[in-house]
């Protein structure tokens, strides 16, 4: 490798303008430029220094003489310099690499916008011609020596840098053992012979063997010695033999293939596509000429195939890619015991990887990782390349875990690195494993946040550093990984001394590095991240401006196609808004926003990627107020569904979305300041319970299109039920990542794709355009059919209320001007803390003493509910014109909420410290929750039965549990309760009886559901939150999965039962929820624990209601609770005991 150049450098014309104001450019002053080596900053030249030039004008100056230098160099810099009085100052700079410097045309012309070194100076335009003579060039005075024994990891350095052009040694020794057999004196004896065999007439009958023979030692000689004419004559030796040899002849394939190997290495040296191309034909005609069956057709089709990929790594043809794979698949299929195979099923597992990046398709990746673990199932741990599929398999999975994000992929994939470099012996080998691992460990500390994931990543580069030299193939990739990791340390950590090695490293890369090697984008790249790093930590102006350059350099070099391209523009953009704020300047912000908009719209790249670029592109409109961020919003929420995608597991779905948990409360809030009410509520209705929401659509009803298209409606629900049965959450990763769990992994993924395709199917049908799309809001509206709705919106812009009434089109509004997001969070954290200082939910289980409660603490809850009566509550009943009547003409308020408002008992509202009468919202309205419009639009139109069937599930002593003394009696008082209507069966369930199977079994066919039991919120995995029954849990995960087409109302009559994750609040992750969506129509349950004693009270109250002199009729359930609650009240209870009872559904 070139490593500097002994050059006459001549720098003229020089010329600097001053575009902005600055006291260090007042009063004339001088300014001389100087030529320094940049390593060693030592200066080589200097210029006189002259005068500024004002005349009105911001000042220039010129040097009409220049700079002229003759020296050895690698990279030069041209400073200006400010010199006043006996100080001086540098102002600015040009950095002139070696590789700039050997492509130079003659009088190459710079011409550079610089900003000043120091933070405060100006901003100047440097331009310069610049002429350049390479006298001498030098190599690396410390090269890597040629390996004496090269194996299949060994990669020597190359002329152009795409992948297909690396050299492949795997069989040098094979090629040592041919020249072996030849003294040196036949070897020149034959290869002189070349000539005059190509004069003989084409008619001897041994030119075509003696020219093949002399072409495979052609051949031999360049592997081992790299001399370019011996394989270029190898090349015409072999096309002239297999020329004049028919087609029938036995030895054509043979000689083909031969001929398609000598291209293949002659293109590695050239990189010509034509080369390729004659190498695919001679493969290709090989495998013509080769019967099935032929033990050699495999490994025939498996060169076609490698040649066919290396084609793509270099020009990028989908079709010689997927050509590839075709083949490829073929062989692997066909030759199951083939000693090849593990060779061959990396090769496909390769391509496989290669076509995920090129069509983001996960089947691709999945298929990939699926070929890698086959690979290695087939190699010993003695192999030889068992280190090579390790790693690659390794780079697989971490590729997986960039898409999708879970843990156990970025897990085994840090397995897999670790164990190839613990393989591997060889130093420059190890090195380069070391580097991959430093990777995935950097990733994982994305994930994480371990530091020492990322502090074992930074030793892992440095001891690839380490082990190599400049003449290293991915030295440039170990440098810049390093870099990266010392930035995220820096971010961290805050020593500068980590963040000048950074940029220190960077900087040297990108001018050392040829524009055209992958890793030229990679240091530009992370040099601006490094640089707007340090930005933000010290302020230098220099420092964002470069950042800026880099950035843009790092885009002109990247195609429109580039599925890294978002993250790119993502980092332009906020590089343009960390400027403004040293310019003030409102273009940088206009410019930001173009490059989130672009990164957003443009289709590449992860959902997330893009997903963080909506939020910036919105959030920036909104911050400077330049226009609209309606349309960015929309497509942040579009993209929310599929990062929450359906082919993760549940559980990492919510993980995925959790980042964004405030969205949709933003983005509505925005578009009711705009006025835009409708698409406030359709954005609220479409970016909260998404996973739920996801749930509902696999369940959704096909009957009108079984009758157009049976077929397709049958595959649908096919899918849609394998889909959501692989969706469990609580599908568990064994420590040991077994193939099983990796198969049944793939079939959801690609589950999910068909159910994607089929749905885009049926949406083409005729009449079924809107199939599964986000409702509209005159269709939403429908969800008052059995009462006002209010929606509550609560974000940091403002907090509002939307209110659907029956029989109307029009939405009301309602701004709730006095209250905030600051204030719903302190009434939350105030009835937290009142709840924990009471006792209550500190053992997570139904309350077996009775708690007191001093007057101070009576006093505070008082007045959280006051806040809510008078901040919230009163405005909307009073927008509404509700008027306070008996109980039984009370009118049903449904309540959706968001944000911290889902914590708090918003339906307990009032002024308990008043006298007055008709200040609570009991007073005005029965209140119901549902934690979305939909969740009211599937029950509208249900009738409840006549002769309902009740289960009850008691459990007194439950193993490992606190007593529940007062369930027994609250069994009586419901059996008391049913013994009034003839028409209700109940079956009862108590202790070791109410198993998990056997309550699931019953929850079939039960009409009605009382569980008089322990439940348990888990706040690290909500999904698990569980009812605790006799031999263990039946958690929300399980009662999810079922849909219970009988089911109605659902009393629990448990601890928690509606408390839900505070990180996910738009997600409504609770048992009273998830009862909901298996199926139950209205759900009576409390937000934290409850007295044990309470429960028959309440009990008898409710089913007294449900049931006193009527048919019964679940539809009453939230009226029943309504009254239960008053008669508790009556009785003297405190307020944490009646409040947390609440009623959800309908």
């Amino acid at each position: 490798m070139v490593a500097s150049a002994k050059l006459i450098l001549t720098f003229s014309d020089i010329r600097v303008e001053c575009k902005t104001k600055h006291p260090l450019l007042s009063n004339s002053p001088q300014l001389f430029v100087e030529l320094r080596h940049a390593d060693s900053e030592e200066v080589v030249d200097r210029t006189a220094a002259v005068d500024s030039e004002q005349n009105g004008e911001p000042p220039s100056w010129a040097w009409a003489d220049g700079i002229t230098v003759q020296g050895i160099f690698s990279l030069v810099e041209l400073m200006v310099v400010l010199k006043q009085e006996s100080s001086r100052q540098d102002m600015a700079s040009i950095d002139v690499s070696l590789f700039e410097l050997q492509s130079f045309p003659v009088n190459h012309r710079f011409i550079r916008e610089l900003y000043e070194v120091d933070e405060d100076g100006p901003s100047l335009l440097m331009t310069a011609i610049c002429n350049v003579v390479v006298l001498e060039l030098f190599e690396d005075p410390n090269p890597l020596p040629p390996p004496t024994s090269p194996s299949s990891e060994t990669q020597l350095r190359h002329t152009s840098y795409a992948p297909g052009l690396q050299t492949d040694y795997s069989d040098v020794e094979a090629y040592r053992m041919i020249s072996d057999a030849f003294t040196q004196e036949e070897i020149v004896d034959m290869i002189y012979s070349y000539t005059d065999i190509m004069h003989l007439p084409d008619s001897d009958p041994d030119k075509a063997s003696r020219l093949h023979a002399i072409g495979l030692l052609l051949h031999v000689q360049y592997r081992l010695h790299g001399d370019v004419y011996h394989i270029q004559d190898a090349v015409t030796a072999q096309e002239t033999a297999t020329s004049l040899l028919p087609d029938s002849h036995a030895d054509k394939p043979a000689w083909l293939m031969a001929l398609g190997k000598s291209l293949h290495a002659l293109f590695q040296k050239r990189g010509f596509e034509d080369i390729i191309l004659r190498s695919i034909s001679a493969f290709r005609k090989a495998v013509t000429l080769t019967p099935n069956g032929d033990a050699e057709r495999p490994d025939r089709l498996a060169k076609l195939a490698a040649a066919l990929y290396v084609h793509y790594t270099c020009f990028y043809g989908l079709a010689y890619l997927q050509e590839a794979l075709e083949l490829m698949d073929e062989v692997t299929m066909n030759n199951s015991e083939h000693l090849n195979l593990a060779s061959w099923l990396s090769a496909e597992a390769a391509m496989h990887l290669a076509l995920f990046q090129h069509l983001g398709h996960m089947n691709d990746l999945d298929n990939s990782i699926g070929c890698y673990e086959v690979a290695l199932q087939n190699l010993h741990n003695t192999h030889a390349d068992k280190a090579y599929y390790l790693s690659q398999a390794g780079s697989a999975f971490h590729t997986r875990f960039r898409r999708l994000g879970r843990l156990p992929d970025i897990e085994r994939a840090l397995v897999l690195h670790k164990q190839a470099v613990e393989m591997t012996l060889k130093p420059d080998v190890k090195a380069d494993r070391l580097v991959v691992l430093a990777n995935a460990l950097h990733s994982a500390y994305g994930f994480n946040k371990n530091i020492v994931n990322l502090e074992n990543g930074i030793k892992a580069a440095r001891s690839a550093v380490e082990m190599t030299d400049q003449q290293h193939p991915r030295r440039s990739s170990m440098l810049n990984t390093l870099a990266k990791l010392l930035r995220e340390h820096f971010e961290i950590e805050r020593d500068t001394e980590d963040i000048d090695e950074a940029v220190n490293i960077l900087k040297h890369e990108a001018h050392m590095t040829p524009t055209d090697h992958p890793e030229f984008k990679v240091a530009t790249m992370e040099l601006g991240l490094a640089l707007m790093s340090r930005f933000q930590h010290q302020h230098k102006v220099a420092d964002i401006a470069r950042a800026i350059e880099e950035f843009k350099d790092t885009l002109l070099l990247t195609s429109i196609n580039d599925p890294m391209r978002p993250a790119m523009l993502i980092n332009l953009g906020d590089a343009m808004v960390a400027q403004y704020t040293i310019t003030l300047k409102l273009s940088n912000i206009e410019s930001a926003v173009e490059h989130f908009s672009t990164a957003t719209t443009s289709g590449l790249g992860a959902p997330a990627i893009r997903l963080s670029s909506a939020m910036k592109w919105a959030t920036t409109l909104q911050k400077y107020g330049l226009s609209s961020p309606l349309t960015a919003y929309k497509h942040a929420l579009d993209l929310l569904s599929q990062v929450a995608w359906l082919g993760l597991p549940m559980t990492d779905r919510y993980a995925q979305i959790m980042p964004y948990n405030d969205l949709v409360c933003n983005a509505a809030a925005t578009a009711i300041k705009e006025g835009c009410y409708d698409t406030a509520l359709e954005w609220l209705e479409q970016g909260r319970s998404i996973v739920w929401g996801q749930i509902l659509q696999l369940r959704s009803t096909v009957d009108e299109l079984n009758l157009n298209n049976p077929d397709l409606a049958q595959r649908f629900i096919e899918v849609s039920k394998e889909l959501e049965i692989l969706s469990n959450p609580q599908l568990q990763i064994p420590q040991e990542h077994s193939l099983s769990v990796e198969e049944s992994e793939q079939r959801h993924r690609s589950l999910a794709q068909t159910w994607e395709h089929l749905v885009e199917q049926i949406q083409h049908l005729e009449g079924f355009e809107d199939f599964l799309r986000p409702q509209t809001a005159t269709q939403l509206m429908k969800a008052a059919l059995h009462g006002p709705v209010v929606l509550i919106n609560i974000s940091e812009q403002s907090c509002d209320a939307l209110i659907l009434m029956p029989q109307s089109d029009v939405l009301q509004h309602v701004a709730l001007t006095d209250f905030s997001m600051s204030i719903a969070k302190s009434l939350q954290l105030e009835l937290h803390e009142y709840l924990e200082n009471a006792g209550i939910n500190v053992r997570k289980e139904r309350a077996a003493k009775q708690v007191r409660i001093s007057d101070r603490e009576t006093v505070g809850f008082s007045e959280i509910l006051t806040t809510l009566w008078r901040l919230v509550v009163f405005p909307i009943i009073e927008k509404m014109g509700l008027q306070a009547v008996e109980s039984d003409a009370l009118p049903h308020i449904f309540w959706c909420l968001t944000g911290p408002l889902t914590f708090l008992p918003l339906h307990a509202a009032g002024l308990y410290e008043s006298r007055q009468p008709n200040l609570k919202l009991s007073d005005f309205a029965i209140s119901s929750y549902t934690p979305s419009l939909t969740a009211l639009l599937v029950r509208i139109h249900w009738v409840p039965v006549n002769e309902p069937r009740l289960l009850v599930v008691c459990q007194t002593c439950t193993p490992g549990q606190a007593p529940l003394y007062a369930a027994e009696a609250e069994v009586k008082a419901i059996r008391q309760c049913m013994g009034q209507c003839d028409s209700l069966a109940i079956e009862v369930l108590s202790d070791d009886a109410a198993t998990v199977e056997k309550t699931v079994s019953s929850m079939e066919d039960c009409n009605w559901l009382h569980l008089a039991c322990h439940g348990v919120q888990d706040m690290n995995a909500p999904t698990s939150s569980a009812i605790l029954l006799w031999d263990g849990k039946l958690t929300l995960a399980e009662v999810i999965k079922k849909s219970l087409s009988k089911a109605e109302l659902a009393f629990l009559s448990a601890c928690e039962t509606a408390t839900g994750d505070n990180k996910l609040s738009e997600e409504a992750i609770h048992l009273a929820a998830g009862m909901l969506l298996s199926g139950f129509k209205g759900v009576i349950a409390t937000m934290w624990s409850i007295q044990d004693e309470d429960g028959p009270v309440m009990a008898k109250e409710v089913y007294t209601q449900l049931l006193d002199g009527r048919m019964p009729n679940a539809m009453r359930a939230a009226h029943a609770l309504h009254d239960a609650v008053l008669r508790l009240q009556e009785q003297g209870a405190s307020f944490e005991r009646w409040v947390p009872f609440i009623h959800m559904g309908i």
